[in-house]
């Protein structure tokens, strides 16, 4: 079982961190009707920023992979960078934008493709030889 919940955010959690944050920041602990207005409105960038959609091809601008069932990515902004990520394969991407953590999550799987491609499976672990296996069954080179 994952550590990691494959859900939304916990919004109360959220929350709390949120309301914590604009009362360090304020003398009074009173908050306004504008914190509570910037409060719900970072709550909402990110449920709204977080999703979760399938990926098929992968390109980093010199090599191109299709892959033959879907590759989940998990998207969502954190506090100051946004992220790209599949638990599954261990691939977790940052970027300043939604754009550019995609970017770098493209890059990661072509790199691993391409690495696991080089080596014999003798030289891995167990779990570097899965790995590598689903590599090689279910990715596809296509050329650009």
């Amino acid at each position: 079982m994952s550590t990691r919940q494959n859900s939304l955010p916990n919004i109360s959690y959220s929350y709390d961190i949120l309301i914590n944050n604009y009362e360090r920041r304020n003398i009074s602990k009173d908050l306004t009707a504008y914190d509570t207005y910037n409060i719900i409105n970072e709550l909402l960038d990110r449920i709204l920023i977080y999703n979760k959609s399938p990926m098929w091809v992968f390109n980093d601008g010199e090599r191109k992979l299709r892959s033959n069932k879907a590759i989940e990515l998990l998207t969502y902004k954190g506090e100051e960078m946004f992220f790209a990520e599949n638990e599954a394969l261990g691939i977790y991407a940052i970027g300043e934008t939604i754009d550019e953590a995609i970017k770098d999550f493209n890059e990661q799987i072509i790199h691993c493709y391409f690495y696991y491609k080089k080596y014999n499976e003798d030289e891995f672990t167990m779990k570097a030889k899965k790995i590598k296996e689903f590599y090689e069954k279910n990715f596809i080179e296509i050329n650009i």
